[in-house]
């Protein structure tokens, strides 16, 4: 006559093995990024409806940023910042931004700090132009080749028909793999 527990015990050795092989074979599925749902969603860029992407690159140290001003008026941009989910905020210390002087039709590529205003005379940004931004210095930011990364973008803008008081700002964010 076979006891309770002997009965029990007899089911754990059988199947617990069989249950030990399959939780090893998912913690190397995960191990590998096999299971990694991030590898499955599609590369995006995407911002509100007064700011158009587009088109978007990103490797380990550059962000790089096509936008279109869809706002119906030009603007002015007064601040890009670049910030991971983790809290990580790219640039450092630095954004280059990158334009065609509307004056000349000459690029002009510009640095700022965190913190300045850009230049009213040349970042008038007009209604249907395009607008090339790269936030460099992204360094030590967890950021690695080959993996899927997201960057949330803010671009801080007002009307150039109004003032500074009554900016706006608009938010985006970037998915790609990192090259």
């Amino acid at each position: 006559m076979v006891k309770k527990g002997q009965g029990a015990l007899e089911f754990l050795m059988t199947y617990g093995w069989a249950f030990l092989v399959i939780l090893i074979m998912i913690g190397a599925l995960a191990y590998f990024g096999i299971l990694n749902p991030k590898q499955f969603l599609p590369d995006r860029c995407s911002f509100g409806s007064e700011i158009q992407c587009r088109d978007y690159w990103l490797n380990e140290t550059d962000v790089k940023i096509k936008l279109v001003n869809n706002v119906g008026a030009t603007v002015q941009i007064t601040d890009i910042t670049a910030t991971t989910p983790d809290g990580y905020n790219c640039p450092v210390n630095t954004f280059n931004v990158n334009y065609t002087e509307l004056a000349l039709g000459n690029m002009v590529a510009e640095t700022y700090g965190n913190g300045d205003t850009l230049n009213s005379s040349r970042t008038n940004w007009q209604e249907g132009s395009t607008l090339d931004i790269n936030l460099s210095a992204c360094a030590d930011g967890g950021v690695q080749s080959g993996d899927k990364f997201k960057f949330n973008i803010e671009v801080t803008w007002f009307d150039t028909k109004s003032s500074a008081d009554y900016a706006h700002t608009t938010s985006g964010e970037i998915f790609r793999a990192v090259e």
